[in-house]
């Protein structure tokens, strides 16, 4: 889970992608009643397939958090699953491709792990993934930026933490096509940046993650703290000022004005009424 202050990951085994703020979010069904409760933004973006209800909690007017527990697809037939969401993902809605893509991000995880099967569950849900994983077609196709390109804004927070998916060549192309790693940083700024202006808390949090790790942008400790101010002036954050407290004695008074001027604007461009 992605988390305040948490280190900018370019491993070629990154963790299961699933972001959220340092709040826990809790789940919530997509049903018509709790829908009557968010608001037209972010009731746009979930029709638009843009984020998911089952993994969305609205915070203030037109901000939200995302968050995802347990595993990453449900029991059954893996290839099964990804059938049932390929017209919808052919349709262009990106909440189906994400899901594909965790589906078969899922039967990786579980084939990697095979000599250390634990127990019968897991070696049923590896059982699971057979027809997948033979599937060339789907297993190694790059549903997560296609799920960013359609403008899933879960996909977006994910597409820079995975470089194994999205860059091609993965991490290794940092020395060996600068120009395809330069396109890459482009674009993973330019998709956070595009899920922070429709109020995403937890592209708030990776931007000021991406700002403190200089991978993908400049370091800039002043934009490091703006978005995080942001982000907890959005939704408190429990234990957020002793996390960001060495930052703040670090910067200059001048500096820490700076960053809450930036606070303020990325709220006031992406959150207010």
């Amino acid at each position: 889970m992605i988390a305040a202050g948490a280190v900018w990951k370019t491993t070629t085994a990154p963790d299961p992608p699933i972001p959220s703020s340092s709040t826990p979010s809790p789940k919530i069904s997509g049903s018509d009643e709790r829908r009557k409760h968010h608001s037209p933004q972010l009731a746009e973006l979930i029709n638009s397939g843009s984020v998911d209800p089952a993994h969305v909690r609205a915070l203030g007017p037109k901000g939200f958090a995302i968050s995802r527990t347990g595993p990453l697809r449900p029991e059954g037939d893996a290839l099964a699953r990804v059938e049932s969401l390929l017209p919808q993902s052919q349709a262009g809605d990106g909440s189906a491709t994400l899901d594909i893509f965790l589906t078969v991000l899922d039967c990786k995880q579980a084939y990697s792990k095979v000599a250390a099967i634990p127990d019968d569950t897991a070696s049923r849900r590896l059982a699971e993934c057979e027809a997948l994983l033979t599937n060339i077609s789907i297993a190694d196709s790059d549903w997560l930026s296609k799920a960013a390109e359609q403008g899933n804004v879960e996909a977006k927070i994910l597409y820079s933490l995975n470089p194994t998916y999205t860059l091609p060549g993965g991490p290794k192309q940092y020395l060996k096509d600068p120009e395809a790693v330069q396109a890459w940083r482009t674009k993973s700024l330019g998709y956070l940046e595009q899920a922070v202006a429709v109020g995403s808390q937890d592209a708030m949090l990776s931007l000021s993650d991406a700002y403190k790790a200089g991978i993908i942008v400049n370091q800039d400790a002043v934009a490091q703290l703006g978005y995080a101010l942001a982000a907890q002036r959005l939704s408190p954050i429990p234990g957020f000022e002793d996390s960001y407290q060495p930052l703040k004695s670090s910067l200059t008074p001048n500096q820490r004005a700076e960053a809450d001027r930036r606070a303020t604007q990325i709220l006031t461009q992406c959150c207010k009424d």
